[in-house]
């Protein structure tokens, strides 16, 4: 386990409270979605750019911060942990990507359940309404800590090794 998962996973522990031991943790990405936060970012640039362009006739270009906002807001990134009562799903801060606050608790089993796509080195799995993507080594950890008789088997051919 990496530093950065260790402190992802003692901010879990503190939202949780001390009621549930976390096991494992790993980081993710949601899949796509457009936000409030992204139309918001992306009407002041438009404003921003028609004012620059009108008042200064030059053209404003997006700098890679703007880009990798946007991007941070479309692909929001998840907490995901596993405690001995189940799933648990976090948001994770755009500035630190410690975990913010628990948007979903699930139980044991939609880990393995939950399984939508895995190719190469990436595991799509569907965690309530969240459809998230980790790598394909977390994933196999955090089922690996699930206690036994909990997880399901893996549906027929969702998880490969040959992609």
């Amino acid at each position: 386990m990496t530093r950065q998962q260790r402190r992802g996973q003692e901010a879990v522990q503190k939202l949780l409270g001390p009621g549930d031991e976390v096991m494992a943790f790993a980081f993710g990405r949601a899949h796509a979605r457009m936000t409030n936060g992204a139309w918001t970012l992306i009407a002041i640039f438009g404003a921003a750019f028609v004012i620059v362009l009108v008042t200064l006739k030059t053209i404003l270009i997006p700098g890679v911060l703007l880009i990798w906002i946007l991007y941070g807001m479309v692909r929001p990134r998840r907490g995901v942990a596993v405690t001995r009562s189940g799933i648990v799903v976090t948001a994770l801060s755009g500035w630190n990507g410690v975990p913010t606050h628990v948007t979903q608790t699930l139980p044991p089993g939609a880990l393995r359940a939950g399984i939508r796509n895995a190719t190469g080195n990436k595991v799509d799995v569907q965690l309530g309404a969240e459809l998230i993507t980790l790598k394909r080594p977390d994933f196999e950890a955090l089922v690996g800590v699930v206690p036994d008789g909990q997880v399901p088997p893996a549906p027929p051919g969702a998880l490969r090794t040959d992609a």
